[in-house]
C-alpha cells in the first residue's frame, strides 16, 4: 500500500502509521551510527552535537575548544614570524649603519690629513 504523505488529506491506518514510525526510527538510527569525522556515536542513539547529551555536548566543546586553540596557535605563529623577520631588517640596518659611520669617520681622517699637508 502506498504511504500517503503528512499533508495529506487522507487519513492513514494506526497499523500503519505506526509501521512509518518504526521505518522512520531504524532509518534515523541507522543514519546516526555514522557521524562526521569518525567519532563514535552518540551511546544515547541521539544525532550527537551540542544539544544531544552531556557526552556530545562536552564532545562537541572540546572540539570548538581545540579548533580555536589551533586558530590561536596559528595567529601567534604568524606574527611571531613578522617579529622575526622585523628582527632580521633591523639587525641588517644597525649594520649597515655602522658600517656607513665607519666610513666616514675614515674618510674625516684622510680629509683631515689632506686639509694638513697643503702649502
Amino acid at each position: 500500500m502506498p504511504r500517503l504523505s503528512a499533508t495529506s488529506s487522507a487519513s492513514v491506518p494506526a497499523s500503519e502509521a505506526a509501521v512509518e514510525a518504526e521505518d522512520h526510527t531504524a532509518t534515523t538510527a541507522a543514519a546516526m551510527t555514522t557521524t562526521p569525522a569518525g567519532a563514535p556515536p552518540c551511546p544515547t542513539g541521539g544525532p550527537g552535537g551540542p544539544r544531544c547529551c552531556s557526552r556530545c555536548s562536552t564532545s562537541y566543546a572540546r572540539i570548538l575548544s581545540n579548533t580555536t586553540k589551533a586558530a590561536e596557535t596559528a595567529a601567534i605563529s604568524e606574527v611571531g614570524q613578522e617579529v622575526a623577520q622585523l628582527e632580521e631588517m633591523l639587525r641588517d640596518a644597525q649594520m649597515r649603519l655602522r658600517l656607513a659611520v665607519d666610513v666616514q669617520k675614515e674618510n674625516d681622517i684622510r680629509r683631515g690629513a689632506v686639509g694638513d699637508t697643503t702649502v
